[in-house]
């Protein structure tokens, strides 16, 4: 059994377009060899009627009146989806992404052959080749159809199977087990930044491995709306770094390796 977990703030047309293209990409990939995998959303006070369209969509929908930041939103959807004592894994998306046909199941497979292995993330192609990625530029003007096409033929030339990387990046996979052991996103990160280091970071603690994926390969426009929700990005940082190095005193020596491995994340 695994579950999906996907936040979402739409304020544009051009959100809510990458929305749709994200979540049919998403539905129409190998996720759709789960067909019992809950479906989990939470909209992070859109400015039109995507929790009806994501209910439309199969997916159990909470929809806050006002956006309240990435740790929450990801903790309702997470804490929803814990529920389910039988859950194996939880899947952690964006709606900036376009998925190929197939990037779960290389994920899954890492988890299943290593115990040790706490979260799975997909490597990622990006619109302008950021840390090295394959430069992969969409529109989202383009018809839908023109978008996947071009994810999908991308996404051949980008896998690297057989590679292994230590690193984190969403979209990712991670084990059940781990979240009940070392808990949920530190909702004191505002907004984002921070929050997913500090996860990542305590998962280090208690043993498990974060890796990264060459053969699971996903196309992410990164921030496509965060700078937008979040017009004092700079400030916002500078706080949660703050937070970080305040709650782990001892953490700068794997921030440092943290940064080198993350570099890791695009290829």
């Amino acid at each position: 059994m695994i579950g999906v977990n996907l936040i979402v703030c739409n304020r544009t047309p051009t959100h809510r377009k990458a929305t749709e293209v994200a979540v049919r990409s998403l539905l129409e990939s190998d996720l759709a060899l789960f067909p019992s995998a809950k479906l989990v959303a939470v909209d992070n006070g859109s400015a039109d009627d995507t929790a009806g369209w994501l209910r439309a969509e199969g997916f159990r929908v909470e929809a806050l009146p006002e956006n309240l930041g990435i740790a929450p939103a990801r903790n309702f959807a997470t804490t929803t989806l814990l529920e389910d004592p039988t859950l194996w894994a939880v899947v952690e998306v964006h709606n900036d992404m376009v998925f190929p046909k197939r990037w779960l199941l290389p994920l899954l497979e890492v988890l299943e052959a290593d115990p040790e292995v706490g979260i799975a993330c997909a490597s990622l192609m990006t619109p302008k080749g950021i840390l090295g990625s394959p430069r992969v530029p969409i529109e989202y003007i383009w018809p839908e159809e023109r978008i996947r096409e071009v994810v999908e033929n991308a996404a051949i030339g980008a896998r690297r199977p057989g590679i292994l990387r230590p690193g984190l990046q969403h979209p990712c996979a991670k084990r059940s087990v781990m979240l009940r052991e070392i808990g949920l996103y530190d909702e004191g990160f505002r907004w984002g930044n921070f929050e997913d280091t500090d996860e990542v970071y305590r998962a280090a603690k208690a043993g498990w491995k974060y890796v990264v994926v060459g053969d699971a390969v996903v196309w992410h426009h990164y921030w496509l709306s965060r700078l937008e929700l979040d017009p004092d990005h700079g400030k916002s940082y500078r706080e949660n770094f703050r937070r970080f190095v305040e709650k782990w005193p001892d953490a700068r020596g794997f921030l440092f390796t943290y940064q080198q491995q993350t570099e890791a994340i695009y290829r």
